[in-house]
Order: C-alpha cells, then sequence, then structure tokens
C-alpha cells in the first residue's frame, strides 16, 4: 500500500477537465511537478501546464473530480494517496517513472 504523505500535507494539487465528447477525462497533479519532463528507460513523461494546469483544488475537489470522469490521468504522490485511499485506483494501477507515482484509468 502507497504510504501516507504526511509530511507533504502542503502541496498544491492543480486539477483541469477536459471534455472530449461524452468522455470527461481529469488531469491532476502537483504544482511542482508543472513543467517539468521525468525519464526513465524508455518512458518520458511531460508535465505539460495546457494539460494538467487548471484550478487549484483540495482534497475534497479531488474525489469529487474522480467520481465525475471518466478517464484519469494522475502524477504524483498526493493525488495518487488519495485515489488509492478512496478505492479509485490501486496499488498495480500504477508506474513510477523516476520514482514519482503516475497512473491512467480509461473506464470502459
Amino acid at each position: 500500500m502507497w504510504c501516507p504523505f504526511s509530511s507533504k500535507e502542503g502541496l498544491i494539487l492543480y486539477a483541469k477537465i477536459h471534455r472530449i465528447q461524452e468522455n470527461i477525462v481529469l488531469a491532476c497533479c502537483t504544482k511542482e511537478l508543472i513543467g517539468k519532463t521525468i525519464e526513465e528507460g524508455e518512458l518520458c513523461l511531460k508535465v505539460d501546464g495546457d494539460f494538467y494546469q487548471g484550478e487549484e483544488i483540495d482534497e475534497g475537489k479531488l474525489i469529487e473530480m474522480l467520481k465525475e470522469a471518466n478517464n484519469i490521468n494522475l502524477l504524483g504522490e498526493k493525488p495518487i494517496a488519495i485515489a488509492l485511499r478512496e478505492g479509485f485506483i490501486k496499488d498495480n494501477d500504477l508506474i513510477r517513472i523516476s520514482g514519482i507515482p503516475h497512473v491512467q484509468i480509461f473506464k470502459i
């Protein structure tokens, strides 16, 4: 199970909803990751502000957004920990790129 983020409670979360036809895509990450490129081996993820940087949200708002989304894209310790604790994802759903947890969930 993912470790709690007690020492990182103050991390700011950014979340953005993208509406594509009937699909609601949620992108959420911690503020410090915006603009970075995370690489490990063949994996490369550019943390694009256009995709992730919507509104600053708190934990309660993230939970609401997770309930509404058809597709979920989370990056960073805090959003992953919240999604795990609330049962939206499981440990085996996520990968780590340079130690940073990332998950993409597509509801079919």
